[in-house]
């Protein structure tokens, strides 16, 4: 595993074009998988240890006895928990397949050997080692090494490998040759291109004999026809703009048909990569965001069409990340406010996409998993989406704030929608939209006055991603959602000097406060009903929102009626907010009881 590591880190080097970086990159590929190495075989070793320790377990009603052990009365022989010796696990499993094939360890585990006796008998308690794997969750970075393992030892290593490398050498060639003028534009690319079907058809043609090696090599030359086409129309201009969005559509159409009639996700996620990949590697730092951007609303449109037949979160969470990620780079670097009126809607566009994609998603899952939300996409594209389109707005009046509106609006309408249609395993989906749609429309009041918009989104968010955790017992994202409202104070508190309006009651200040005292008592609320579900270390935690969430009310009621009462009157204001807030909690109670 350390060599795979380090292959990866040569080709991430390879990208700066400098064998110093390729070199630097092999050596931290190599520490790193060392690193890892040496952590795997700690935890191996601690296991052992747990096994050796643990007393091996007596079956009820029998006595510890010296003389040869007593025949096994006849029965059905036990389930074996471990692979057949010809049992090689698949390269690619559907999700639903994948989880139900994790309980059956890989061949040449020798712990989980040791710990099943050949002979136990079905109704015997289960050994140490396996109450502590059940226990064992694992973290995001495990899941990563995980899926990165698989990859490069499962299935035909070197063609995976090959294929990156050929990819990655295909566009530094193609940049080579044109900078050294080696041969005619117009032969290089076809020979390309020639290579590219050339991998495609083989691939097509052994797909029934051997599925993953096929799988590869289609996906490789999807790739190639990518980045020849965009080479084609970026750097020389051979082709018409017309011309280039119809090939773009065709191998768009093309590649999503070929990854749902095999149902390979492997050939999605393949023929993705090298799709928003080649735009990166073939550019020179000059040319038009339109087209570049065009582009990408294919291949997400691809996705989308992906997403209307298979539930592939994968490549939809893959899609989001370059489509996002490369959009900001570009805006971070390029973007001026000239650009506004040809970049806004792309954006909007994008938005779109990754708003159906997370719809689709809850409606194609198996009868088994209806229910499940995707929250990374449905909560990562509004907040992903509304800071893009703060940067393109700041310098009109007012335009975060009518974003706002535009967003809580759009959210509002879809659950509105969703609830009325009553579609199966799409009412966790529903209240998300709904508490989205609140969180929007709330943000535009203070967005509408000035400052302090920043806190508010984050704890608001915080909220939102702690109750949709809450319902889906997932503990990292509850600890996140706290994470992020504990910010928010924090940053509220950074920002409290700065302006925030002089209008009572409608400013920034006070309604930012308020908006993070809500979201701290819907959170204490939310942890409240849901006591007896969480971890022991949880349950006193509502407790402990209830007091931030009032803290937050009355520092913001007591803070404004300082600045803006008289001192005659300022004990007697004081006064008629508590009151009124009291009131309003005691009514809030009795509703709530």
């Amino acid at each position: 595993m350390t060599i795979v590591y380090g292959i990866i880190g040569l080709i991430i080097g390879a990208f700066t074009e400098t064998w110093q970086g390729a070199l630097f990159g092999l050596v931290a590929g190599l520490l790193c998988g060392a690193q890892l190495g040496m952590r795997r075989d700690i935890e191996r070793l601690q296991q052992r240890l747990r096994e050796v320790q643990q007393p091996p377990a007596e079956p009820a009603g029998t006595t510890p006895s010296a003389g040869p052990a007593p025949e096994t009365a006849p029965g059905p022989a036990p389930e074996k928990a471990v692979a057949e010796p010809g049992w090689q696990h698949p390269d690619y499993l559907e999700p639903e397949v994948y989880a139900a094939e994790l309980i059956v360890p890989a061949k040449g585990s020798a712990h989980l050997h040791d710990a099943a006796p050949a002979a136990a008998s079905p109704d015997a308690p289960s050994p140490a080692v396996s109450d502590t794997a059940a226990m064992h969750t694992p973290g995001v970075f495990e899941k990563i090494e995980t899926a990165v393992k698989r990859f490069f030892t499962t299935g035909n290593v070197v063609v995976k490998v090959g294929m990156i490398i050929l990819f990655i050498g295909v566009s530094f060639l193609l940049k080579y040759a044109a900078q050294k003028n080696l041969f005619p534009v117009e032969l290089r690319l076809a020979a390309v291109a020639a290579g590219g079907i050339a991998l495609l058809v083989f691939g097509w043609r052994l797909r029934l004999r051997k599925r993953i090696y096929a799988l590869v090599l289609q996906g490789g030359g999807i790739g190639i026809l990518y980045l020849t086409v965009f080479t084609a129309a970026r750097l020389y201009q051979f082709l018409p703009l017309g011309l280039v969005f119809a090939l773009m559509v065709a191998l768009v159409v093309f590649s999503c048909l070929l990854a749902v009639i095999q149902n390979a996700q492997s050939l999605a996620v393949f023929a993705t990569v090298g799709g928003f990949l080649a735009p990166v590697l073939t550019s020179t730092g000059q040319g038009s965001h339109v087209a570049l951007f065009s582009y990408y609303g294919l291949l997400n449109l691809g996705i989308l069409g992906i997403a209307w037949h298979r539930a592939w979160r994968a490549l939809n969470w893959l899609g989001f990340v370059f489509t996002f990620v490369i959009a900001s780079l570009w805006g971070a670097k390029y973007y001026v406010p000239e650009f506004f009126s040809s970049t806004e809607p792309f954006l909007v566009l994008f938005f779109l996409f990754y708003l159906a994609i997370p719809i689709l998603y809850a409606h194609r899952q198996p009868p088994e998993l209806k229910g499940l939300v995707d929250g990374t996409l449905v909560f990562g594209t509004p907040l992903v989406g509304f800071a893009l389109q703060s940067a393109l707005v700041r310098n009109y009046e007012f335009g975060q704030a009518y974003s706002a509106l535009v967003m809580g609006t759009l959210y509002l309408l879809l659950a509105r929608v969703l609830w009325h249609k009553q579609l199966d395993g799409m009412r966790m989906l529903t209240e998300s939209f709904l508490a989205l749609a609140v969180i929007f429309l709330s943000l535009a009041i203070p967005l509408a006055m000035d400052g302090h918009w920043t806190a508010a989104a984050w704890s608001l968010e915080g909220a939102g991603i702690t109750w949709v955790s809450l319902r889906q017992n997932r503990l990292s994202g509850r600890a996140f959602g706290l994470l992020l409202q504990v910010g928010a104070g924090i940053a509220f508190l950074a920002a409290i000097d700065l302006p925030h309006g002089y209008t009572p009651a409608f400013n920034s200040a006070f309604l930012g406060s308020i908006l993070i005292g809500i979201a701290g008592l819907f959170t204490a609320y939310q942890y409240f009903v849901s006591r007896d579900m969480v971890r022991p270390f949880e349950q006193a935690l509502h407790r402990v929102l209830l007091a931030w969430g009032l803290a937050w009310w009355f520092g913001a009621g007591i803070t404004e009626l300082e600045q803006f009462v008289a001192d005659d009157y300022l004990i007697n204001a004081l006064l008629l907010y508590c009151a009124l807030s009291v009131a309003a909690l005691y009514l809030l109670g009795e509703k709530l009881a």
